[in-house]
């Protein structure tokens, strides 16, 4: 059933400003963190890697790191066209900033979104503004490389051909968003049933392609898998209260719920009324995240709650309709934007305690860059393509060279901080000729990353060959007498 017909208006040059601005500080964010080592193998390195893979052997071909495919670690087709950057060298600062094309392409639409729905040309351009500083966003969009925010641009598209009752374009935006990752698809199966009632000659085929998607994801699964491991360690289904109740009180006990809830409204509460049903795909897709515990509670700031700040976008644009003027609320309005400010940095820390701010993050970018050069240097001095061990902050920048794995893997399963669970078991019968280890003088310490000797390398019968520039790593080589054993 069609809606009100939507209003058209030229996108003002206000936001395609607030675009480049966007573009430029969130570039030079994620810019320097690459170059400052700081992004790690989790997710960046893994999709160097799997996309390099990729294009050498296809998308089902196995990764040295988790002996998993690119579509087996999460069923993402649509990053498949990005495969060939895995070739280059500068794979790592490409793939961030696709992500970043794929979020600044998304405001503009964010505004053609808002302003098709009545209301003056400054109430759609607080509701994009909103959408651009909602820290689940900027933490996605910091937090290395993820496809499900290649989707970013498509949600939007798809939000807007719902409301306009426009069937084709609702499933063909609805299909692309949904190849972006399983969750994606998952949050599409929902808003499709919550909306069936409005074109259910086509969103019935869409809640067929979102189920598709997650059967595959589920086929390419593997059994067992480190996730099912560490995130349903304490899930019970028989007691499903007292799993939702550990899950709470793992959340209060590290103080973070209470964050988490910031993270998810701020700054959508600001705006009221609030359209029912994203409010209700909003919680159908984050709440099992509270039950699944660990790292969702415990850390806000992941990308996993990305898609709540197009539900947001989705659920002020679609209110809009009730007559609520928001010029009324502007000063409440630019608070809470201004409170997006203020939540992210203290959620960053959640995050990562040593992460530093952009500005300190750029000046080092800077100031240091003939450490940073040197540092690039010798790590492009270090031949890995027969095979290495390398830490995480390291593994972005070679992952596309070889057959490179996770320090300390194999000599020992590799932990997040996360979990205790392994997420890359140890494998005795591979053992690389190089590793790259850190030294007690890490770059970061986000990783549970031993030293070589903590490990045992010396008695394994491996040398070390070199410091690294700054002396944050060390290069070792197991030498012509040793026999793995």
């Amino acid at each position: 059933m069609p809606t009100d017909a939507p209003i058209r208006r030229r996108i003002p040059g206000g936001i395609w400003s607030l675009t480049a601005a966007f573009s430029l500080a969130a570039g030079l964010a994620v810019l320097a963190r690459v170059w400052t080592f700081r992004a790690g193998a989790f997710d960046l390195g893994f999709f160097v890697q799997a996309l390099a893979v990729t294009a050498r052997h296809g998308p089902l071909a196995p990764t040295p790191m988790t002996d998993t495919s690119l579509l087996a670690d999460h069923f993402a087709p649509l990053a498949l066209p990005l495969a060939p950057l895995g070739l280059l060298p500068a794979a790592p600062y490409l793939l961030v900033l696709a992500q970043l094309a794929a979020v600044a392409a998304a405001l503009p639409l964010a505004w053609s979104f808002a302003r098709s729905r009545a209301g003056s040309t400054a109430e759609a351009g607080w509701l994009t503004v909103a959408f651009a500083t909602a820290p689940v966003l900027l933490f996605a969009l910091w937090n290395d490389f993820h496809t499900s925010l290649l989707a970013a641009p498509f949600l939007i598209l798809f939000g807007r051909a719902v409301l306009e009752g426009r069937g084709p374009g609702a499933l063909a935006w609805g299909t692309v968003s949904s190849l972006a990752r399983e969750d994606i698809a998952f949050l599409v199966l929902v808003l499709s049933v919550l909306y069936v009632g409005r074109m259910w000659r086509w969103l019935v085929p869409l809640v067929a392609v979102a189920l598709s998607c997650l059967i595959v994801r589920a086929l390419f699964s593997p059994a067992g898998g480190w996730f099912e491991q560490a995130g349903l360690a304490f899930v019970d289904a028989s007691q499903p209260l007292e799993t939702i109740t550990t899950a709470l009180d793992n959340a209060w006990a590290g103080g973070e719920l209470v964050l988490l809830v910031a993270v998810w409204l701020v700054p959508w509460v600001a705006w009221a009324p609030l359209a029912r049903k994203p409010v209700i795909a909003a919680a159908v897709f984050a709440l099992p995240y509270l039950v699944v515990g660990l790292p969702h509670t415990k850390y806000p700031g992941l990308h996993y709650y990305f898609p709540l700040a197009v539900l947001g976008l989705w659920s002020a644009v679609e209110g809009r309709r009730t007559g609520r003027v928001y010029a009324e609320r502007r000063s409440i309005v630019a608070a809470f934007v201004l409170v997006a400010f203020l939540v992210g940095p203290l959620t960053t820390s959640a995050v990562a305690r040593d992460a530093p701010t952009l500005s300190a993050l750029v000046g080092s970018a800077v100031e240091d860059r003939t450490l940073w050069q040197d540092l690039h240097a010798w790590m492009d001095g270090i031949d890995v393509a027969g095979g290495a061990s390398v830490e995480a902050r390291v593994f972005p920048v070679v992952a596309g060279r070889g057959e490179v794995t996770l320090w300390p893997s194999p000599f020992e399963p590799v932990v997040l901080r996360l979990s205790e669970v392994p997420i890359i078991a140890a494998d005795s019968t591979w053992w690389p000729p190089v590793v790259i280890a850190p030294s007690r003088k890490g770059v970061t310490t986000v990783q549970n990353s031993p030293t070589a000797s903590e490990v045992g390398l010396p008695e394994a019968g491996f040398e070390r060959v070199d410091i690294s520039p700054g002396g944050f790593f060390e290069e070792w080589s197991s030498g012509p007498e040793f026999t793995g054993s």
